[in-house]
């Protein structure tokens, strides 16, 4: 008896199931009058139920009757038991139009005139749902048509009028045929209703839940006692439900639950209406981390990112890069790239259209020359050079504006370092050649004098084999195949075959590199007959045979808010010289990197609190171009410049996560200060050079005149050293230079500098010398440590070297570089012209005499040296 008041009752759920779901109900006669609107419908249309019912749906939705007779034409061909669904453009009351999903069934009746058939929510005697096929089974009158209309726009929350009785009766076809979860439990808990929509989404056939508990089949997550006490005491319960299906997945519902009571307040059961939010919220959930993460990344990549319209006006950027001055936060949104770019924006706005038409990404090159100062020193470029990558979407585009400055001068440097290279490879002593898919690209002159052929013949061979002796062409074939395979071999001999048929035994030397973009075989060729000649020719060379162009990209690393290492990109990977599994080791044990050596640019050890990520998750400011010196456990020390920026949740609080950029410059640094040491200093004695030598002059000169000091300038010569190059040789020359350099070097005070012009003669800066005396004291010195004797242990003798000095002084002979060393050099003269082993400091009274010779001798340009010499 229960059991029939909660049958009695349903129908009023099919009120509450057409109010409740948002899916827009109508129902129509077979002239297409309305018979029933849902509130639903009322809100996507805004023809309220008592304005639509009774009209045909064509004058209310569409234009007029030629366009009704078109939308709605599937309805008439509809077959009884079928669902027709598709796409309608209809029109709201207002007259605008709304596009919409339609579902559409037919209603209809047993031919004797019982009630409509439709799928009930009631359960019949046998336990089971009674489906819409089984109701079509005998012979049916179509009396209209139920359809279902979707709109994104669509709202749940309108109320309406009751509908008609013999209307709601229809809704039995939507239980089946809507979107929406339908589950109906009567008092005990137990199913007796279970639409198509519950099958699909908890994986549980109506057949096989039918009369059995809820929680049986699907588990809810929620706290199901606080839900059954809203229904006790407001009847209904709305908000979102998690589920486990019948794979043990979990669902999100956005639900409506309606408790169903009969007169007296006893509970007859439980309706629920549920939609499948799940893929929503996931879906969600993803783009918020995944923006979040692009977000981090974007921020320390040294680009420019700016989203535009196609009127060029920005929406957004992310500016890291050559704009971050110019496209400041508080100026640059909503502005327009004409205002910004104006001698540019034209041909930006003209790449937009084009990446737009031709679907592709459209590159442009912007040149800038920067502004000078008439007193400026100038700077590694005196321009900058940008590349704008231009990728259009239907309504905006995205900017990629990338510093290209730093490369295109590289690429310049490149380009002239390879034609220095080109020059010294063409004047080489030993044969060069470039092999490539099996056939010579270049060789030098030596190698097609050595084989008595033109380098034209030579490259116009079809193979590489043709020049090489029948019986070791498997052999150099062999070695050709290895080392495009990438293996290292070391050098072998074979014979070359010349013009004239004779044959040159050589040895080969080669190597795996690029040529133009492709694998190659650099080779040198060297006849045996002339090994130590060609060895050290090879030595000599070995430099410039050794250029390593390494484009890399930067490596990531990413940290959480306790400094520990999560993550890091393939170029982190490679950078650092470790693999995956050992940086997960160091993710999972961070005391390992106390066996990694980590210093400043000064060369002092790091703590862990020094580091650039843990300095930025303490003062949440990121840092840029800071270099750290880096050694793994087992590998070399790389210097890397290293940019951090931090992960915030929110600005006011610690970061949370800091996201670590770094490249490795440590060929530039090794390149830069091997540059310096070649542009200023004597590459024999390590003494500076006459650039560095004058610059010091300059600089003490400078100094002298604010503080009213002397400065002493001066030449060394050694005295008959060309002696011990004619009968020890220039090996044994240099290793006496070197001694007697050193010599000077240590007995100098300090602040003293000595230098090397060339050959035997040195020059000397004394600065702040309080006279003549001073300076006097200090040639004395130095004469007395070169005569001590020079012991050479191979040839186990020694030699007595004596030197002769000149001097000048600042102010008292001159008051600048040029002529103070024009004096001192005619001191020196004036010393070896008075018997050498000696000092002198320039006297304006043997000026004449020096002159005199020097015109005697025919080089007025400077003091001549003694005959003797």
């Amino acid at each position: 008896m229960h059991r029939e008041k909660f049958l009695m009752a349903a129908a009023s759920f099919e009120t509450r199931l057409l109010q409740a779901l948002a899916d827009a109900v109508i129902a129509v006669d077979l002239e297409l009058r309305v018979t029933y609107w849902s509130p639903a419908a009322e809100q996507l249309y805004g023809w309220t139920s008592s304005e639509a019912v009774g009209h045909r749906l064509g004058l209310l939705l569409t234009k007029n009757l030629f366009f009704h007779d078109r939308t709605f034409a599937p309805l008439r061909t509809l077959p009884v038991g079928e669902v027709w669904r598709g796409e309608m453009k209809l029109r709201h009351k207002s007259g605008r139009d709304v596009d919409v999903h339609v579902t559409a069934s037919a209603i209809c009746e047993d031919e004797a005139g019982s009630e409509p058939a439709y799928n009930s929510a009631a359960p019949p005697s046998d336990g089971g749902v009674k489906s819409h096929e089984a109701s079509l089974g005998g012979a049916k009158r179509e009396l209209g048509y139920a359809l279902v209309h979707r709109a994104t726009s669509l709202s749940t929350n309108g109320v309406t009028k009751q509908p008609a009785k013999s209307t709601i009766a229809q809704s039995g076809m939507l239980f089946h045929n809507s979107n929406d979860i339908v589950v109906i439990l009567d008092s005990g808990g137990r199913i007796v209703a279970w639409n198509p929509a519950a099958e699909r989404v908890a994986k549980w056939r109506a057949s096989e839940v039918l009369n059995r508990s809820f929680e049986e089949f699907v588990q809810p997550v929620n706290d199901m006692h606080g839900i059954r006490g809203a229904l006790t005491q407001q009847g209904a319960w709305r908000g979102e439900m998690t589920i486990y299906d019948r794979l043990g997945e979990e669902i999100l519902l956005d639900s409506d639950i309606t408790a169903v009571r009969d007169h007296g307040g006893n509970l007859l059961g439980i309706v629920t209406i549920s939609r499948d939010i799940t893929h929503t919220r996931r879906s969600e959930t993803a783009r918020r981390r995944s923006e979040a993460r692009l977000r981090a990344l974007l921020s320390v990549i040294p680009d420019t990112f700016v989203r535009v319209d196609h009127k060029g006006n920005i929406q957004d950027f992310v500016a890291n890069g050559p704009f971050h001055a110019l496209l400041d936060g508080q100026t640059a949104t909503g502005r327009n790239l004409r205002e910004l770019l104006p001698d540019f924006a034209p041909r930006l706005l003209q790449a937009i259209e084009q990446a737009s038409s031709e679907k592709r990404v459209v590159h442009l090159t912007y040149h800038i020359d920067n502004p000078r100062d008439a007193d400026s020193t100038g700077s590694l470029s005196d321009t900058t050079d940008l590349i704008f990558r231009v990728v259009s979407a239907a309504e905006e585009a995205l900017l990629i504006i990338q510093d290209v400055t730093e490369l295109y001068t590289i690429e310049r440097q490149l380009r002239e370092t390879e034609e220095r290279f080109r020059h010294l490879v063409e004047q080489k002593q030993v044969g060069v050649y470039v092999i490539q898919d099996s056939r010579f690209i270049y060789v030098n002159p030596r190698f097609a004098e050595l084989l008595g052929r033109e380098r034209e013949e030579i490259l116009d061979m079809p193979s590489c084999l043709e020049i090489i002796a029948p019986d070791d062409r498997e052999l150099a074939w062999q070695n050709l195949q290895r080392r495009m395979a990438g293996e290292s071999l070391p050098p072998y001999a074979l014979r070359l075959r010349r013009r004239d048929g004779q044959q040159v035994e050589v040895e080969i030397y080669a190597s795996l590199t690029t040529y133009h973009s492709q694998l190659a075989v650099l080779g040198t060729v060297v006849d045996i007959t002339l090994r130590r000649q060609a060895e050290r020719a090879l030595r000599d060379s070995e430099e410039l045979y050794r250029t390593v162009v390494a484009s890399l990209q930067e490596g990531i690393l990413i940290f959480d808010g306790d400094a520990q290492l999560i993550t890091g990109n393939e170029s982190a990977l490679r950078l650092l010289g470790v693999t995956i599994e050992e940086l997960r080791t160091l993710r999972e044990n961070s005391g390992l990197i106390a066996n990694w050596t980590l210093c400043n640019v000064a060369g002092q050890a790091l703590s862990l609190q020094e580091l650039p990520h843990r300095l930025t998750l303490q003062d949440g400011q990121p840092l840029s171009d800071v270099l750290v010196g880096v050694r793994p456990p087992h590998g070399e020390l790389r210097w890397v410049s290293v940019n951090t920026r931090p992960l915030l949740r929110d600005p006011s609080q610690r970061p949370n996560g800091v996201v670590v950029s770094f490249s490795d410059i440590t060929e530039r640094r090794r390149t830069e200060e091997e540059l310096q040491s070649k542009a200023f200093y004597d590459p024999l004695t390590k003494l500076p050079n006459r650039a560095l030598f004058l610059d010091r002059v300059e600089r003490a000169l400078t100094q002298a005149k604010r503080t009213d000091q002397l400065v002493a300038v001066g030449y060394l010569d050694l005295d008959f050293f060309k002696r011990i190059n004619d009968t020890r040789g220039h090996i044994v020359g240099d290793h006496v230079l070197r001694l007697i350099a050193e010599r000077i070097r240590s007995s100098l005070r300090e602040g003293d500098t000595i230098g090397r012009m060339g050959g035997d003669e040195f020059t000397l800066l004394l600065p702040m010398v309080t006279g003549v005396s001073e300076a006097a004291r200090v040639a004395e010195r130095l004469l007395e440590v070169i005569r001590q004797p020079v012991l050479l242990e191979r040839e186990r003798s020694s030699y007595t070297i004596t030197a002769s000095i000149g001097l000048s002084l600042f102010p008292l002979h001159a008051d600048t570089p040029q002529e103070l060393l024009r004096l001192a050099d005619i001191a020196l003269y004036h010393s070896k012209e008075v018997g050498r082993n000696s000092y002198q400091i320039y006297d304006p009274s043997i000026t004449g005499r020096v002159e005199q010779a020097a015109l005697l001798f025919g080089n007025p340009s400077r003091p001549p040296r003694l005959p003797t010499e």
